[in-house]
């Protein structure tokens, strides 16, 4: 049940940085819910050894939740919920029985483009 970085440091469940506060107050929501069992169903299919990337996995729900519950995304736009996408991701795999490690893709402005994860 831990979330290592690839220097090995363990990693809290929720960041410390302030635009987690904004995840926080979005945990609980319906939405929410519905990341948590779309990473969940990820997780479980995903075979030790490879690896499950958080923009592939936030591309393919949002793309889905568009058809199937609007309603719930009418009020984010899409960074934003990209952005809530990924820390819920980074929220259950953290809190996950399993070992996971994990890879940041940094773009050239400095940006991140997305995550990493796979069983360590």
């Amino acid at each position: 049940m831990t979330l290592l970085s690839l220097e090995g440091q363990v990693q809290n469940e929720v960041g410390r940085r302030e635009y987690w506060r904004r995840f926080e107050s979005f945990a609980g929501s319906p939405l929410y819910d519905i990341f948590v069992a779309e990473i969940e169903a990820a997780i479980t299919q995903n075979v030790h050894g490879s690896v499950v990337d958080s923009r592939q996995q936030t591309r393919e729900v949002l793309t889905r939740l568009e058809i199937t519950h609007p309603d719930l995304l009418r009020n984010w736009d899409n960074e934003e919920l990209a952005g809530l996408f990924g820390m819920t991701m980074w929220n259950v795999i953290a809190l996950h029985p399993d070992d996971w490690c994990f890879y940041r893709t940094i773009g050239s402005d400095g940006e991140l483009r997305g995550t990493q994860y796979w069983r360590c």
